[in-house]
């Protein structure tokens, strides 16, 4: 992927979101992902070797557990992600 394929928000676009979230990001990346997929499948030209993957890329936010393993993070601990994301951004503002 090339630097030209990552859209930059413009000024208006950045004014108009003032806080950037976690969920944000990782809903970003997995449309990337998806556009990507996408245009690879299509260009496969019948491959056997280059068949589209039926699950979709997906990226999680998820929480570590004490025993070391990890879990799909729930909805309020998405949400208290992208609270703190917000409270880091304020900070430096």
């Amino acid at each position: 992927m090339s630097s030209s394929d990552v859209s930059i928000p413009s000024k208006d676009e950045k004014r108009s979101k003032l806080f950037f979230t976690t969920t944000d990001l990782l809903n970003k990346i997995n449309s990337v992902m998806q556009e990507e997929q996408l245009k690879n499948s299509s260009t496969n030209d019948g491959d056997p070797l280059q068949e589209p993957q039926t699950d979709q890329p997906q990226f999680e936010l998820q929480r570590r557990l004490p025993d070391g393993s990890t879990r799909k993070a729930s909805k309020d601990e998405a949400d208290y992600a992208d609270f703190q994301a917000k409270l880091k951004q304020v900070r430096i503002l």
